[in-house]
């Protein structure tokens, strides 16, 4: 079947950012065999999908009484389970099942470079556009990351490279990704609500590796590396703080000062990097091995690497109170962020003090106490599901508190006089905020109202 066809008809499935991209991709090549459907009988964009495609059949709520045949392909959002009770029938009636990233592989004639991983996957995505537009070219850098990539290709922009953010839920959507570069940057259980088993997570999230021309292994996560099936006709090229590779990126001492080396030649003094922790030189890494594999020379990344800075709630530095140190990581929505996390600042000056729980996604909370057992002096625990994680942690490393408020004041008392306060919840925000994003801005005022305080709590 040929995925874009006047003939067939096709049910746009959520009505979120990428479904109204979808409809608008296809309206606009001339299709008008339409239909945009969700579950919910009153999704939050109704209003705005009844305004611009007045033209298109809608279906909210009653959406198992659909029927389908093999003149159907459903474009399903990346936020819709293919569990779901109709998107099954549509299946054994003979449809064809698509995402908005196969639309946009259908017309794109411009090279790839496409990154997943549990975590990171945003940083690393952001410094690849950041570095493949220091050296003069027009970079679209979408997907995941909150750009529909059908909304880049549906204007008038002419890019010379897409950068994409590929969740698990839109890989295994795809048959065959054919990019430039990609990567899996880590694995770590995630989603086990959406999966059967984490094989299946992992399997998804190997789909990244098929039909690419280049692949970056980063060494240090076993998990993450394409199995032989994948990467016959691929060039793979690693990064890892641990180990050496002539060939790759990797971290070496120097002087008692800390280098990213590709073989013997010195490209960047990590106390040179404005991004700090162990977790993010990796990703540095990982997103210059994607650029030089896509043609960026050593020289043409440094100053772009240099000055990154990171993104808002990923390891994001949020103050300091005296000598106390607020970090606000609150993108961390899973266990293995928030190990990453606690791993990559473990070797700064002081106690290190970490402000967990949230709404739990059916995690595995034995790595993050493996964590906490080696570099934490003590963890402030909140949330819906604070005696979850609170069951695998020492009793006398535990402190509870009700909302975030107070957990940064418990923190800043611990952390004093010296130390580093990593707000990291390993947890879904969903049980007390509105998002990640909202989470992480509560943090961040409530560090700003406690150093308004000035010297009230020491």
């Amino acid at each position: 079947m040929n995925l874009l066809d006047n003939t067939l008809h096709y049910t746009i499935v959520g009505t979120g950012l990428t479904g109204l991209s979808c409809v608008e991709f296809l309206q606009q090549r001339g299709f008008s065999n339409l239909r945009l459907c969700d579950t919910r009988k009153n999704p939050p964009a109704q209003e705005q999908a009844l305004l611009c495609f007045s033209d298109v059949e809608m279906v909210f709520g009653d959406v198992d009484a659909l029927e389908f045949s093999a003149k159907d392909v459903l474009v399903v959002s990346p936020g819709m389970a293919l569990t779901e009770t109709f998107i099954q029938k549509a299946q054994r009636q003979g449809a064809r099942i698509t995402s908005d990233i196969e639309l946009f592989l259908a017309v794109n004639t411009q090279p790839v470079i496409a990154i997943t991983g549990s975590n990171g996957k945003s940083t690393v995505t952001t410094l690849v556009g950041d570095i493949l537009k220091a050296a003069g070219l027009k970079v679209s850098v979408a997907g995941n990351i909150g750009v529909p990539v059908l909304d880049q290709v549906s204007g008038e922009q002419d890019f010379d490279i897409f950068v994409l953010e590929l969740s698990s839920f839109q890989l295994e959507r795809l048959p065959v990704l054919n990019a430039t570069a990609v990567t899996i940057l880590n694995i770590t259980e995630d989603h086990m609500d959406r999966y059967a088993g984490f094989n299946d997570y992992i399997a998804a999230k190997q789909v990244i590796f098929s039909g690419a021309r280049h692949i970056a292994v980063n060494r240090d996560e076993a998990l993450s590396a394409p199995t032989d099936a994948l990467i016959a006709n691929a060039m793979l090229m690693s990064f890892g703080l641990s180990g050496e590779d002539e060939q790759g990126l990797s971290l070496s001492q120097i002087d008692a000062q800390s280098w990213i080396v590709c073989g013997e030649r010195l490209l960047i003094n990590t106390a040179d990097m404005k991004l700090k922790g162990l977790h993010n030189i990796n990703n540095v890494m990982a997103a210059m091995t994607l650029c030089y594999q896509a043609g960026i020379t050593w020289d043409e990344m440094l100053a772009t690497v240099k000055d990154f800075a990171g993104l808002s709630h990923r390891c994001e530095w949020a103050g300091r109170i005296a000598d106390v140190v607020f970090i606000n990581d609150s993108k961390a929505t899973n266990v293995g962020a928030a190990v990453a996390a606690i791993n990559g600042f473990s070797q700064e000056p002081g106690k290190l003090i970490v402000i967990a729980g949230g709404l739990d996604k059916q995690s595995d909370f034995a790595p993050l106490a493996q964590a906490i057992e080696s570099d934490v002096y003590k963890v402030v625990l909140l949330g819906q599901d604070a005696d979850k994680i609170a069951a695998v942690i020492p009793e006398h490393r535990v402190v509870r508190v009700e909302d975030i408020s107070a957990a940064v004041d418990a923190a800043f008392l611990l952390a004093a006089p010296e130390g580093l306060v990593l707000f990291s919840p390993a947890c879904a925000s969903f049980d007390m905020f509105n998002s990640f994003e909202h989470r992480g801005d509560v943090f961040k005022d409530c560090v700003e109202q406690l150093a308004l305080q000035g010297e009230q709590l020491t």
